[in-house]
């Protein structure tokens, strides 16, 4: 059905409908991919594709033999875990840069960095970044959908119906006036929003291999039919069978409990159709149906808010490859030769006995250690063990160059292993190694960090559109210090370019980290520019070690002290420096402040407030005042040679008694007699000559 056939609600869904059908059939074998990917993950792996209906068919080992084993070693969970570490490690950071050399676009580029920063927060990306790469690690694909959610954001109450006498109610709100429907007039301002899809959930336009490309795609998801009468006002009766009910309800019971589980009674699945302007739509159209009932309809569409992110780049495909598909072979082998080797010690450990079965009662012959059997005849011939060959050698060699490939596919290396070059002693070299590790890594991180740029700006261009005011926001600022952000709606009109911190997704060691801001302390590259000594405060933030908050909160409280009187003397509110204050710190505070656009700014009278806050410390900590000259001391022996020259000029038989004493006593007296010549307080006991 082509678009030009639409003339109608009913036409517009049948256009959709078809849409869907060749999208899912374009994608049926990757979905099968997938499907059983999610199982071997599980551990459910006695599974197989049945290509004809798209279900997975399990193993039926209900009528196995007694002695038949089948062992499942699942070696592909780990190798799930370990990617999925390696890609959330670190999370992707907003970035933004200024388009001009304009103070207000600077501005505006550190605020946007502070926006998207809260809205990694607001918008849960903490839990759903992960859950965005456990579909990326599990089937080499992943969508993000980004939209305006008008039921977001702080609640406004219209206080143009207040009523003042009447006070507040029980949850501290006003009372308002009595109106026609006796309702509270209250609204939301509305924010960005986000949901993860999986790969399941959309349905691309057959043909196109790139998002860029497309015209036309859709998106789908089962839902209880009471919730979407709640969302849309419309009564939906529920889906019969299915094929994406079936697959939705084959992927959720993988997850969840290993099988497949059933379909509710009163689900149905929604469907967005999202085109982009063309001939029959100029402005282009997205509308969601469900079940033959139109649902929602806007006659407007100027993009597919919809990212994408791959894992292994394909050319000339529009899905990305993942690495669980190469893994399941080596998987499927594994377990085979694991339970070749439990079947064989079964039979070595308990052999085939050849006997005359009329000789015992064979029914009564167990495997209970020590069992005795009574003869039914005189035994002629004795049982005789049948003998079990060695298993072949080759079983464990296979297995030995299985568990190497099981280290190749997944492309894990020694150091992720934790097996380090024992001569790694230094930040530098542990470093090295990591990088070497996380080589292999680096365009899947590369991927990532393109998609969340894409995602960051998209999130900045919706706030573009529809904030229509000044917002304030709380965020965790330098120094682990709550800062709160005054956004301006005028900081989203400037020309500012909003993206992804280049690496800042990639895998970093902790320990490396540790090692080689050791070794910066020790060349001196964290100095304090107050004291000229180590900056520890600053090593420690580096660090990051998982305790370190109270340690740098505490090296931190004079630098925030000095900040808080900052903001305080912006206000043209004065600022008093006491005694007990740390000087260095806040003059170094104050005069970063001093250095910057934003002081120039400044009027006169708040430079001024800067100006003699500044004196005042500088007072207290002695700047700005005559270094007293330090006296001038005399050698002690020199004072008191010139004092026994006086005594031999002038009192000649006084100077001949302190000549007989012994020397140490002699200048014991003269010390004495020295200071009471500079007012000094003689030692007790001692008396001057």
């Amino acid at each position: 059905m082509k678009l030009d056939d639409i003339r109608d609600e009913k036409s517009l869904i049948a256009f959709g409908e078809d849409f869907f059908e060749k999208s899912a059939k374009a994608k049926r074998k990757k979905e099968q991919q997938w499907l059983l990917n999610l199982a071997f993950i599980a551990g459910d792996q006695l599974v197989k594709v049945n290509r004809q209906t798209g279900k997975l068919n399990r193993k039926d080992t209900e009528y196995d033999p007694d002695w038949y084993v089948r062992v499942v070693d699942n070696r592909t969970l780990p190798i799930y875990r370990t990617l999925m570490a390696k890609l959330t490690k670190n999370k992707p950071r907003p970035t933004a840069k200024a388009n001009s050399k304009e103070e207000s676009d600077i501005q505006a580029a550190r605020a946007a960095i502070k926006l998207e920063e809260n809205h990694w927060t607001t918008l849960e990306m903490d839990t759903k970044h992960p859950e965005a790469v456990s579909w990326l690690t599990a089937c080499g694909n992943v969508f993000y959908k980004q939209f305006w959610n008008d039921k977001k954001g702080d609640r406004i109450i219209d206080l143009t119906e207040m009523d003042t006498e009447a006070g507040l109610t029980e949850e501290g709100l006003p009372q308002m006036k009595a109106t026609a429907t006796n309702a509270r007039i209250e609204f939301t301002l509305g924010d960005t929003d986000l949901l993860v899809r999986s790969p399941f959930n959309v349905y691309p336009q057959p043909g196109k291999t790139k998002m860029r490309d497309m015209r036309i795609f859709g998106d789908a998801e089962v839902m209880d039919v009471d919730e979407i009468e709640d969302l849309y006002g419309k009564k939906v009766p529920a889906e019969a069978e299915n094929e994406y009910v079936r697959v939705h309800q084959t992927v959720e019971g993988i997850i969840a409990k290993g099988k497949d589980q059933q379909k509710p009674d009163d689900t149905a699945v929604i469907k967005e159709l999202y085109v982009l302007p063309c001939s029959k739509f100029p402005d282009g159209i997205r509308f969601i149906w469900s079940n033959n009932v139109l649902l929602h309809v806007e006659e407007e569409c100027a993009e597919i808010p919809i990212t994408h992110i791959g894992l292994i780049d394909m050319p000339g495909q529009f899905w990305y490859k993942d690495i669980i598909e190469d893994v399941i072979p080596l998987q499927r082998r594994w377990n085979t030769l694991l339970s070749k080797i439990e079947m064989h010690n079964d039979v070595y450990n308990d052999p085939p006995v050849i006997m005359d079965p009329d000789l015992i009662d064979v029914e009564a012959w167990t495997t209970e250690p020590g069992q005795l059997l009574e003869a039914q005849k005189p035994m002629t011939t004795p049982p005789w063990v049948m003998p079990v060959p060695q298993l072949d050698p080759a079983v464990f060699k296979e297995l030995e160059i299985l568990n190497d490939q099981f280290d190749i596919v997944p492309i894990l290396h020694k150091v992720s292993y934790g097996k380090e070059t024992s001569y790694a002693k230094s930040g530098i070299a542990i470093n090295f190694l990591q990088e070497k590790d996380d080589d292999i890594v680096r365009p899947l991180i590369e991927n990532i960090e393109t998609g969340y740029a894409e995602i960051f700006k998209r999130d900045f261009k919706l706030c573009q559109e529809n904030y229509q005011e000044d917002r304030g926001f709380a965020i965790v600022g330098e120094d682990n210090e709550t800062e709160w952000i005054e956004f301006q709606k005028a900081n989203l009109d400037a020309g500012v370019d909003v993206g992804v911190e280049p690496g800042s997704a990639m895998p970093r060691s902790k320990v490396a980290q540790q090692a080689m801001v050791m070794d910066m302390l020790e060349a001196g590259f964290f100095t304090d520019p107050r004291t000229g000594r180590p900056d520890f405060a600053k090593a420690l933030k580096y660090m990051e070690f998982g305790s370190v908050n109270e340690i740098y909160e505490e090296a931190a409280l004079d630098s925030n002290q000095a900040k808080r009187e900052n903001e305080a003397m912006k206000e043209g509110q004065p600022a008093l420096a006491e005694m007990w204050h740390n000087h260095e710190a806040h003059i170094y505070e104050h005069n970063r402040l001093r250095k910057t656009a934003e002081y120039e700014k400044m009027p006169d009278e708040i430079k001024l407030l800067y100006q003699d806050h500044i004196a005042q410390h500088e007072a207290f900590a002695g700047q700005g005042q005559p270094q007293e000259q330090p006296e001038q001391t005399q050698d002690p022996m020199q004072m008191m040679g010139e004092l026994l020259a006086q005594f031999q000029a002038n009192y000649p038989e006084q100077f001949a008694q302190l000549m007989a004493m012994p020397e140490e006593q002699r200048n014991q007296i003269l010390m004495q007699i020295l200071a009471q010549q500079q007012g000094q307080p003689t030692q007790a006991g001692v008396a001057p000559f």
